[in-house]
């Protein structure tokens, strides 16, 4: 008699080994496949720089919410005061709008634009 598996295991334990082995060749692939997490931190950095600069006087209402500290109410606000007042032609002018200030305009200055005269 030899050491072969049957020899050793049962056929029912012979299964399971061949099912946990099986598992964790299939666990090894699939990790294989999926990116790490700063992979993943990457891959949105560098979505992020390509989109950015925004001009604020082309934007829709859902990319300007695509810069941090600009929501819903925010983004309406500047489409409505670029529609009554017409181009804006310096970022500053945002602070014409209620609830933006000169804080807020230095923090969108790497975000925002306001695109060629």
């Amino acid at each position: 008699m030899g050491w072969g598996w049957s020899n050793i295991f049962t056929r029912n334990e012979r299964i399971v080994i061949s099912f946990i082995i099986g598992i964790l060749i299939l666990g090894g692939i699939v990790k294989s496949f999926v990116p790490e997490k700063e992979t993943m931190v990457e891959m949105e950095k560098k979505t992020e720089v390509n989109i950015f600069p925004i001009d604020v006087n082309t934007a829709s209402s859902e990319l300007l919410q695509e810069v941090p500290g600009i929501g819903p109410k925010t983004a309406d606000a500047i489409i409505a005061f670029r529609k009554k007042r017409g181009r804006i032609r310096k970022l500053e002018e945002l602070q014409m709008i209620k609830g933006i200030g000169k804080k807020k305009i230095e923090k969108w200055k790497k975000y925002l634009t306001v695109g060629r005269e």
